[in-house]
């Protein structure tokens, strides 16, 4: 799932299974809400991270079951000084 440059997001209550890269990937986006997901992976797939917010501002992740290699990641290398992330987790 790719969203990109979004405000005010809510993904909540549902079930991604076998995600062939990133699951959940933010990218610039404002005021998001991830709360109870369920995100089922093959752990032997790489690059199979639960959620990567990049560039993204106020992101709230609460209450989700994401057993993957990378719960939740963020591509250090795509980050720009000017653009911080701001994420913050909730249990």
């Amino acid at each position: 799932m790719y969203i990109r440059g979004c405000r005010r997001v809510t993904l909540t209550s549902v079930t991604i299974r076998n995600s062939a890269a990133w699951t959940v990937h933010l990218l610039g986006c404002e005021d998001v809400l991830i709360q109870g997901i369920h995100i089922l992976n093959d752990l032997r797939v790489p690059n199979c991270d639960g959620i990567d917010p990049n560039h993204c501002r106020n992101v709230r992740i609460a209450n989700c079951f994401i057993p993957a290699k990378s719960r939740i990641g963020s591509s250090t290398s795509s980050r720009r000084r000017d653009n911080p992330d701001h994420c913050s987790l909730m249990q």
